[in-house]
């Protein structure tokens, strides 16, 4: 990669080292990068994924991932205190209620949903035809537009930016249809 670019290791001056959600192993994998950048006299700056939000500005939310075991991370902050802790499927739908209460998420646009893996698995493959055997840990890179009625009307490249200009495009037009009926 940094041969593509005409670059060799010594060219890189800082490393921003991101860790999970993923793998046991591909965590280490990742840990094992920083240290050897950090081998190199490299500045590594390494956190969490759960705090990107925190780190980028987001004063206060709620982040929730697939944990292992069927377990469930939990990580809240706001500008006075954070906490993180585990919870179990069973527990997880209480969890997101109590959470929607707590932020005004009361109208009919928000569903907080949840559901067995192997049914979503299911719905990944079979309703959106997106590759799903590495759930939980996996997931797709595409955004799916979905209509009003419930049907697929674009999938679009979320690593692409043009295809993510394209997509905030045609959620306008969608937006502007729907309010027009």
């Amino acid at each position: 990669m940094l041969l593509s670019k005409s670059l060799d290791i010594e060219s890189i001056t800082e490393v921003f080292l991101s860790n999970g959600p993923g793998s046991y192993t591909g965590v280490r994998v990742g840990e094992g990068m920083g240290q050897i950048f950090e081998w190199q006299k490299t500045s590594v700056i390494s956190f969490y994924h759960h705090f990107v939000p925190k780190v980028i500005g987001v004063e206060s939310g709620v982040f929730v991932c697939s944990a292992f075991k069927g377990e469930h991370f939990i990580y809240e902050w706001n500008q006075e205190k954070s906490t993180e802790k585990l919870v179990s499927g069973e527990e997880l739908l209480e969890v997101l209620k109590n959470y929607a209460d707590i932020y005004g998420i009361n109208d009919q646009r928000w569903h907080l949903l949840t559901s067995e893996l192997s049914n979503i698995k299911s719905l990944k493959r079979d309703g959106f035809m997106l590759f799903a055997d590495e759930l939980p840990q996996g997931h797709a890179i595409k955004f799916i537009l979905i209509d009003e009625n419930g049907n697929i009307r674009k999938y679009f490249d979320g690593t692409d930016e043009a295809s993510l200009s394209i997509l905030k495009k045609d959620i306008s037009h969608l937006v502007k249809k729907i309010q027009k009926t």
